[in-house]
Parts: structure tokens; C-alpha cells; sequence
């Protein structure tokens, strides 16, 4: 087997990951990898060897079902249209070709139907000398359901296929009939759900309440005036006074009292002088309000709101037996001091942005002119017990030093406008329909590396020893040096304050999961606490029910690696039980109250309570018998819970390359790989954020997130009734990636651009992060995203179209599935805009659509594949091995088993990850590593300034996504800017 380090070695001599994903993995508008025409041949293969007529009807049903709908959208038109004329003429001619292909459909159905009846009746048969009770029902229903709704459909299409038509309306009220009876088929799942008002991609609202006037205003807000929180609100004039004062003492769930910062204080001598200074010296401020991480997570993050920050304080005064307190109160502060704290913002319109995004309360100051004087704001510090009175010390509330970096514009030396108009020579491109098609892929491969040896070039003459932050620029905390505790807090006035304890629940954010069924019914439900679940990793699995449905289920699952093939493992529908389990670091803390049938579909409910939203949660199905390994990133995945990841990685290859599967579970394999893929999914778009942000002059940090990365099953559906249950590959779902983010001088164009590019490039890593983690060296896995997806049609030649209100219209010359078309035409009806391909593609077995629907206002989006996916898929032997396994290590031979071995150490290539998250404090690179960087940092920008160009906003799109989207905007674009932008993003309230 190859080793870990032959396999990193393998990527650095071939240029370097960050490289790969910058540049020539940027490049996925302008190659294929891989040969459609051998896929082609290979599943033709495969189909022949695996025959199923019961596919087939269903794929002919869905075939005639796709055509229809496309039909019936080519009646949509605008009375009074210029072209209306033109388009009944054409209406016409469809009509007739229409009507011949339903003629030739239904010979074809028919026949196959046929087919299918005569199989299953053999099935029933034999279910029934054997007394299966399961299998008969099974059969039976789907004999009843086929007989259904194959007589409607054939009696609508025989009536469309023979019809005399008089008119096309004619033509078209027969396809409406049609239409109807194939809708109330049921060929497959429920797709993913989407929320036109919840884009999963974007910025958070920065609408927030203005901070309470009074300590009863607090109270109230705070939850204090209730007497179940009387408590809460005990305030002390004296410490040795109070008979309670050991309430300043003790941990909760916020300020806990763990090893890490029991063992922090004793470094720090018990000395509350060093543990402030530790604190406010090390700690990053991030714009969040509310107990989010906790004291524990803040140290391990090194970066937190205000809220943590004063958890983290107080939790090493009270393991150092000094007592503490919160305050929460309102506050006055300087506007100077203010815009430096969240960032360097340039204006207060930024700096209240900023802060409302990330949900702390806020209100601008002015005199009578109007002019900024102060800002008001909640805020949390801490009071210390010191010598018999209360001290108080903020540690978050600080001041940096912001560089600059290295302008690298230099290096270029080419005109934009010759570049476009380069670009765009042959290509189709239509502004008053917002269409594209062709462009020249063959230039745009020689302009990337022509400017990618420009940059390492100018690099290596003219700052061949710079770090990351020379290049880039960053900031670094202004340190205090004080010998003694502070003896003022650092702001204008306070105008009203609370001490506390501890927190109350009210602000304490928390994360919530339910499994229902289709009908709302709850079997399973988990509530808890983001601090108390920091660092931790969650997942839901599924396991055999009883003794009797673990043998059914090995009996059918393959024995031998040949054997484990996408179309191979194939499990009947309905025959074997499972129960549902949450876990917490793989320990079970819930589990389902009923059990499920192997392939049922579900319905999960996730997402974050806080305390301006209260509940925001997303759906998205799941089929009994996945494995679900859920991330949250809180405001940034740090390289220790990388190295940790890494550290188990390496750990159960060696074990299982040892042949000591004893004591492993799933959970310790197609978990453990599961559960690196998601994190490090979000350590990438965490850098490529920061990338596009130093580059972009955008202030980001990011907010909590979530997502899962998965094991996929898929049912196959016999009209309506499903049939059975197969490996199908894994599957990244990010259903919320949320930061707040700001132009440093509130420039709505940057922020909303900044926002389409990073949403971008995160779709993009949906398929990259997995391809990457599948891919021993040999395989060359191919996975599939909304990006991947519509840059494969663009190299197909396909048209690509940006969809909105005034071209609504054209969504009829556009092949795609039914639910597809629905959300879009929803999207367009919400004043989003949909930007989407001609027809379908086919990658490795997968065919559909990816679209993307984009907020306008804010760059916001939801980046899709057809099935409703808010995320990637990869499907080749690799991943389907993941399925299998997911199933449970006691069901599998170990000879099966040790191939396991060279996929959990391909997930030690997340190692480049690790080399790639040191960036941000200054540490060496190899060299190749940091010529990798500073090319992303100076070609990109370059590149994606042709989003500029005005040519309908969809070249931005394609040369974006060609270079990496990594950076935002062109940098002679943004040295345009200058002071100040003319379109200045207003402030929410």
C-alpha cells in the first residue's frame, strides 16, 4: 500500500494543493478530465451485465414526464411580446414533434411494462410458496400502484399521441393532462427543500435591537425579571459580605474547568495581572454576540466575541481561585477606536454593519448636524475579586495594527481590455438575454499561466524571503505591557450595567436536530448548547434493529472487494429494521423511538438557535441506513482539530494495515473519514476567504456553520412504491455557511461581489475536498457540484443562461427535472436571480443540472444539483466502499475490511491542509508553498477584475471561477476605489 508521506509527496511534486486549487482546478471552465465517450461505453457495459426492466420503465416513464414539462414551457410568453407572432409559429411545429415522440413513447412503454409485469408476477410467486410475508406485500404493491398509474398515463398519452389537434391550445390542455398524471408518479426521494428567504450561502442580517437605556431594560432583555432567573440577577456590593460568594467560583457550561485551562492558569501562576494580559494579548476579537464557543473552545480558537472573550477570563480567574463575574451592559465608546476594533474599517456605516451582522446591539451617536460622535453598544467584560473589591477588566475590547501588504499589480503588465476582448472573440454572447456560450478555453489556459509566471517571477526578484502577511497584509494585536491591572474601562461612559454570575440561557446559542418522517412526525430529537459542543465531533447512524435483521443483512451484503460495486450491493426495499442514534463524539446521547426500514425516507431538521433569531433551521432528507457526520464551524476551523483529525487518521490505518480490527467500529473508519472530509471542507474555505478578503479589501470573519458530509444511499421507485436500496457514493450537504463581512470602506458593490465569489469557490470545494480525500493516486475520483457542474457544460459548448424576472421566459429552452424548474421559477418569482445550463450533463454515472440562485442585492446563494442538493456528490468505487462500510464493521470480512486501510490514510493528505492553515501568524512555508500563495494572492485578483468588464455580469462568473475565486475584483478595479465608493451600502436596522 502507498504510504501517507509517498502520497503527499505525490502532490507537492506536482505543484503544490493550493496551487491545484487556485489555479489549474480553477481551471474547470476550461478542461475535462475524463472521457465522456468511455463513460459512456463503460455503463453501457454495466447496464447490459445488471438488466433491471423495471429501471428502464421508470427511466422511460421520467423520460416522457422531462420532455412534457419542457413542453408545456414553451407556452410561457408575454401578451404583447414583439415576437409573440414568431413563437406561435414555432409552438406549432413543437406541437407536431411533440406528439410523435409521445406516439413513439408509449409503444416503448408499453412493451417494457409488459416486461416488468411478467417479472414481478414471477417474483410474487415465488414469495408466495415460501410463505415471505414481507416480500409478498412488497411485490403486491407494487403490482396495485403500477396497474394505477400506468392507466392513466397511457389513456393521456394514447389521447395526446392520436389527437386531431384544432389548435395548439388543444395540444397544450392534452400535454397539461399528461403532465399530471406522470407528476403523481413518485420516481425517487423527496428533493432538497429550499427557503427563498434563507440562502445557505452568505451574510448574516445586520438588523439589531438598540441597546437597552437601563439596568431593568437589561434585566428584561437578559430573561432576569422572571423568578426562575432571580438568581441570576444577584448583585453584590461586597464580596465577604455575601454568604453565596462561592457562586464567583464555580463552572458551568460557559467557563468550564478543563484540563487545558486548569493547566493554563497554573502556567500563568494564578496571577490575575497575567491571565488578563494572556487574554487580552492573545485573543482575536470576532463581531459576535452571545455565548457561542465558551472558555474552552475561545483558548483553543484563539479568537472570540465578547462574550467568550469574558468566559475565557473569568474561567481562568475562577480555576485560580480568584471569584469573577460577568457584566453585561450598555456602553458608549470612541468611533475611532471602534473602526480599528472590528477590523480598520474606513466609516461607521461599515463598522455598524460589521457589528449588526454578527448580532451585537448597536447605535450610532450623532450631534445635531449629523455627524458620528459615539457608539453605542451591549458588551460584556468582567469583574475580578481583588482584594476585597470588584475590579474591572475588559479583554476584548483592543486596538490593532493593520499592514497593509504588497501591491503585486505590478507584476501583470497587461491591459484588462485586451484580455476581454480576447476572451470573448468567438464566443456567443448575449447581452439582452443574458446568455453565453463558447468562449475561448484555449486562451484563457495560456493567460492563466503566463500570468501565474509574471507574478512567482516579480515575487522571486523582488521579495524572495516575504511571509505571508508581507504580501498580504493582516493585523496584530496592540499588546498592553501593564504591571498592574487596569483601572478604567476603556470606554466613553456606561450607561447601564448587570453583573452576573453566570450567563443566562437566553444568550447562550444552541444547536438543534430532529429526524421526522415525511408527515412531521418527531422519533428523534437532540437540543444542546454550541459551547458545550465545541470541538466535539456529531454524527446520526443507523443500525440494524435486532440479532435476526444483522444476519438478513449480512447474508445480503458482498464478501469480497470485487464484489462491492454501485450496482452490485443492491438491498430490498422495506425487508430489514434499523434504529437511528445521535452521537457526541461518538458516544450515543439519543436515540429514535421507533425503528425504520432500511431506505425509508426521512426527514432531517437542523440548525442554531440564537438570541436575535431564536430557531433557524433547514431541512434536507435522509434514507434510513446513512451515516451522517455533521460539522460545525464556530469562527474558523483551527489547525489542532486538523491535527487531531490527523492524528486518529494515522492511528486506525496503522491498526487496521496491523489487522487489529477488534475494538474498531464504523465509527473509528467511515466516521473518523467522514468527519475529516466536513472539517476540512471548512478549513479551505476558511483560507480561500481570507484570501479573497485581504485581496478584496473586505473585513470577514466567520459565524457559525453547519453541514454534513455523508454516506449516500439511493432508492429506486417502481411507480410510487420503492423497490431497492443501493450504494450510490457520499455526499457534502452545507446547508449554512455564514459570516459577516464588510467592505473596509461599506462599498455595496465589493460586499455583494464578494459574497458571489466566495460563494462560488465554496460550492466548488464541495467536490473538490472529497475528490481529493478519495484519491489514492490511481482512481482520479470524480465528483460533482453546482460549479463543477456548470463549467463542464461550458466546456461542452452548452449555453449558459443568468435568469431573472425580464428573461424569465427562456427557462423553456432549458432541459431540466421538474422540481428544478420549480424552485427556479420560485427563486425568479422572489427577486432572485438563477444562473443555470442548457441541459443536462452525465459524470461517472450522475446525469442532471446545477444552478445557482443568487441574491442580488447581497451575493448571497444557494448552489444546487438536480435532487434538491445544497452541496457536492462523488460516486466511484472509493466512496461506495465508504457506503458499504458505513453499513457496520461487524457485518464486514476483514479481507474487505483492510482495503479500508488505503482510504483512511489517503485522508492524511489533510497534512497540506494543516500546512496551509499556519499562514495567518507569520510561520515559514517550504518555499513552493509560499511562491503558491503569493501567485493566488497577486494573479487572482488580477483575473477576477474582469468581473468588472461589463458584459452582463456572467464573464465574472466564468473568468472567476477560472481563477480559483479566491480573491475578489480586480486590482486595478480596487485602486479605483480609493477613499471612497460611490455606492455606499446603506446601514440595517
Amino acid at each position: 500500500m502507498k504510504s501517507s508521506n509517498i502520497a503527499l509527496e505525490f502532490w507537492r511534486n506536482t505543484g503544490g494543493f493550493l496551487r491545484m486549487v487556485a489555479l489549474t482546478v480553477a481551471m474547470l471552465y476550461l478542461f475535462v478530465f475524463y472521457s465522456p465517450s468511455a463513460m459512456a461505453m463503460l455503463a453501457a457495459k454495466e447496464h447490459y451485465e445488471n438488466r433491471d426492466v423495471g429501471i428502464e420503465l421508470m427511466n422511460s416513464v421520467e423520460a416522457l414526464r422531462q420532455h412534457t414539462s419542457k413542453y408545456l414551457a414553451s407556452f410561457t410568453g408575454k401578451e404583447g411580446d414583439d415576437k409573440l407572432a414568431e413563437l406561435n409559429e414555432m409552438r406549432v411545429v413543437l406541437a407536431e414533434k411533440f406528439q410523435r415522440y409521445v406516439s413513439y413513447s408509449v409503444n416503448i412503454i408499453a412493451d417494457q411494462k409488459d416486461e416488468a409485469e411478467h417479472a414481478l408476477r414471477k417474483q410474487l410467486s415465488e414469495a408466495v410458496k415460501i410463505n415471505d410475508v414481507q416480500k409478498v406485500k412488497l411485490f403486491s404493491d407494487q403490482l396495485s400502484m403500477m396497474f394505477k398509474h400506468y392507466h392513466s398515463m397511457m389513456e393521456a398519452a394514447s389521447a395526446l399521441g392520436q389527437a386531431d389537434f384544432n389548435s395548439v391550445t388543444e395540444s397544450q390542455e392534452l400535454a397539461g393532462k399528461l403532465h399530471q398524471s406522470l407528476a403523481s408518479i413518485k420516481l425517487g426521494p423527496a428533493p432538497h427543500q429550499y427557503n427563498s428567504e434563507i440562502l445557505p450561502f452568505g451574510p448574516l442580517s445586520s438588523a439589531v435591537h438598540e441597546p437597552a437605556p437601563s439596568v431593568e431594560a437589561l434585566q428584561d432583555y437578559l430573561g432576569l425579571l422572571s423568578q426562575s432567573n432571580q438568581a441570576n440577577a444577584r448583585t453584590v456590593s461586597s464580596y465577604a459580605s455575601d454568604p453565596a460568594s462561592d457562586m464567583f467560583l464555580q463552572f458551568n457550561e460557559d467557563n468550564q474547568a478543563t484540563e487545558r485551562l486548569t493547566q493554563l492558569a497554573t502556567e500563568l501562576n494564578h496571577d490575575p495581572l497575567a491571565i488578563y494580559n494572556y487574554v487580552y494579548n492573545t485573543i482575536e476579537y470576532v463581531p459576535a454576540h452571545g455565548s457561542i464557543q465558551g472558555a474552552d473552545y475561545t483558548l483553543f480558537s484563539k479568537r472570540g466575541g465578547a462574550i467568550d472573550q469574558a468566559s475565557l477570563l473569568v474561567s481562568l480567574l475562577r480555576a485560580s481561585n480568584t471569584p469573577a463575574r460577568y457584566v453585561y451592559g450598555s456602553v458608549e465608546v470612541d468611533i475611532t477606536q471602534s473602526l480599528n476594533w472590528v477590523g480598520g474599517v474606513r466609516n461607521v456605516e461599515a463598522l455598524q454593519n460589521l457589528l449588526g451582522q454578527g448580532g451585537v446591539p448597536n447605535f450610532l451617536i450623532t450631534d445635531h448636524n449629523g455627524v458620528a460622535k459615539r457608539l453605542k453598544m451591549e458588551h460584556v467584560w468582567v469583574e475580578a475579586q481583588i482584594e476585597g473589591q470588584w475590579v474591572a477588566l475588559d479583554p476584548s475590547f483592543k486596538q490593532y495594527t493593520h499592514e497593509e501588504g504588497i501591491d503585486l499589480n505590478a507584476a501583470m503588465d497587461t491591459d484588462p481590455d485586451q484580455l476581454y476582448a480576447a476572451l470573448t472573440a468567438a464566443a456567443d454572447v448575449d447581452h439582452e438575454n443574458k446568455t453565453v456560450r463558447g468562449l475561448d478555453q484555449a486562451y484563457a489556459a495560456q493567460l492563466v499561466s503566463e500570468l501565474e509566471k509574471k507574478v512567482e517571477d516579480y515575487i522571486q526578484l523582488n521579495h524572495p524571503n516575504a511571509k505571508f502577511n508581507d504580501i498580504a497584509g493582516g493585523k496584530k494585536i496592540v499588546k498592553t505591557e501593564a504591571e498592574v491591572l487596569p483601572v478604567a474601562l476603556p470606554y466613553i461612559s456606561v450607561v447601564a450595567s448587570q453583573p452576573l454570575a453566570q450567563l443566562p440561557s437566553n444568550i447562550r446559542h444552541k444547536f438543534g436536530f430532529t429526524l421526522n418522517d415525511n408527515y412531521r412526525n418527531t422519533y428523534l430529537n437532540v437540543e444542546m448548547s454550541l459551547p458545550a459542543l465545541a470541538g466535539k465531533t456529531l454524527a446520526l447512524h443507523f443500525t440494524p434493529a435486532t440479532q435476526a435483521d444483522i444476519e438478513m443483512l449480512n447474508a445480503k451484503l458482498p464478501q469480497s472487494e470485487s464484489e462491492v460495486t454501485s450496482s452490485n450491493v443492491k438491498l430490498p426495499y422495506g425487508l430489514i429494521q434499523m434504529d437511528a442514534e445521535f452521537l457526541v463524539d461518538t458516544q450515543v446521547v439519543a436515540t429514535g423511538n421507533r425503528n425504520f426500514s432500511l431506505g425509508e425516507e426521512l426527514n432531517i431538521s437542523k440548525g442554531f438557535w440564537t438570541p436575535r433569531f431564536g430557531w433557524e433551521k433547514t431541512d434536507s432528507p435522509v434514507i434510513a441506513g446513512e451515516y451522517q457526520a455533521i460539522g460545525i464551524d464556530y469562527h474558523g476551523i483551527e489547525p489542532s482539530m486538523l491535527a487531531d483529525l490527523k492524528a486518529k487518521n494515522a492511528a486506525v490505518s496503522q491498526q487496521l494495515d496491523a489487522g487489529n480490527i477488534g475494538t474498531l467500529t464504523k465509527h473509528d473508519t467511515v466516521g473518523l473519514f467522514l468527519q475529516t472530509g466536513i472539517h476540512s471542507y471548512y478549513a479551505m474555505v476558511n483560507l480561500q476567504q481570507t484570501l479573497l478578503a485581504k485581496s478584496a479589501k473586505v473585513v470577514n470573519y466567520i459565524q457559525p456553520s453547519y453541514g454534513t458530509f455523508s454516506t449516500d444511499l439511493s432508492v429506486s421507485y417502481f411507480f410510487s412504491v420503492p423497490r431497492w436500496v443501493s450504494l450510490s457514493g457520499l455526499g457534502m450537504d452545507v446547508d449554512r455557511l455564514a459570516n459577516n463581512a464588510e467592505a473596509a470602506n461599506n462599498c455595496l458593490d465589493d460586499w455583494r461581489d464578494y459574497h458571489r465569489k466566495t460563494g462560488a469557490v465554496s460550492s466548488y470545494l464541495e467536490n473538490l475536498v472529497p475528490e481529493k480525500m478519495l484519491d489514492d493516486g490511481t482512481n482520479n475520483p470524480q465528483g460533482i457540484s453546482a460549479v463543477k457542474t456548470l463549467g463542464i457544460a461550458g466546456q461542452q459548448g452548452q449555453k449558459i443562461y443568468i435568469l431573472t424576472n425580464s428573461n424569465q421566459f427562456l427557462l423553456s429552452e432549458i432541459a431540466i427535472d421538474d422540481e428544478a424548474r420549480s424552485e427556479i421559477n420560485s427563486a425568479i418569482a422572489s427577486g432572485k436571480e438563477v444562473t443555470v445550463h442548457e441541459k443536462p450533463i452525465s459524470v461517472v454515472g450522475w446525469t442532471g443540472s446545477g444552478y445557482i440562485i443568487t441574491d442580488p442585492v447581497t451575493g448571497s446563494g444557494a448552489y444546487k444539483i438536480s435532487g434538491g442538493e445544497n452541496g457536492g456528490y462523488v460516486s466511484d468505487e472509493m466512496a461506495v466502499y465508504f457506503s458499504f462500510i458505513g453499513f457496520g464493521i461487524g457485518l464486514i470480512s476483514t479481507p474487505l475490511l483492510l482495503m479500508v486501510s488505503l482510504l483512511i490514510a489517503g485522508a492524511l493528505l489533510i497534512e497540506l491542509w494543516l500546512d496551509l492553515m499556519v499562514y495567518d501568524n507569520g510561520s515559514e512555508f517550504c518555499h513552493d508553498m509560499m511562491i503558491s500563495l503569493f501567485v493566488v494572492i497577486g494573479l487572482l485578483p488580477f483575473l477576477l477584475g474582469l468581473a468588472g468588464l461589463p458584459i452582463i455580469g456572467f464573464l465574472g462568473l466564468y473568468i472567476g471561477i477560472m481563477a480559483g475565486l479566491v480573491v475578489s475584483r480586480a486590482l486595478e478595479v480596487i485602486s479605483l476605489i480609493g477613499s471612497r465608493c460611490p455606492n455606499q451600502r446603506p446601514t440595517v436596522r
